[in-house]
């Protein structure tokens, strides 16, 4: 439990640091009010430490060919499309800046990954 604890807060400091930096260079990626940021980061945060482990068959599944590299984009584009429809203070405007923070928030998530598997 503390290990899953720590890396949440890990992920946490990570995807904030990615919405922060997405927040200054797209005006159409907003969250308002401003102490709202570190709530979606938290958001994220819990659905990539939460759901990963549970998809683990899927991805697994599709690892055999160039899944290793879809099946995490559509998660995550899943995910922030599900924010940006149900969270009212977070927005993103288009397609274009939606691809653009799935392909931040994956990154970051696979830097994560890397590094838990390295570290830890």
């Amino acid at each position: 439990m503390t290990e899953f604890a720590i890396q949440l807060a890990i992920r946490f400091v990570v995807f904030g640091l990615v919405l922060a930096v997405a927040l200054r260079l797209r005006d159409d990626v907003a969250i308002r009010p401003r102490w709202a940021i570190p709530v979606v980061a938290l958001a994220i945060a819990l659905f990539n430490a939460l759901l990963y482990p549970a998809m683990a068959p899927l991805l697994k599944l599709a690892a055999v060919g160039l899944g290793f590299l879809i099946v995490p984009l559509g998660l995550n584009g899943l995910l922030l499309h599900g924010m940006n429809r149900y969270l009212r203070f977070f927005r993103i405007e288009g397609l274009r800046p939606l691809m653009w923070m799935t392909v931040a928030i994956t990154a970051a998530h696979a830097v994560l990954y890397l590094a838990f598997r390295i570290f830890w």
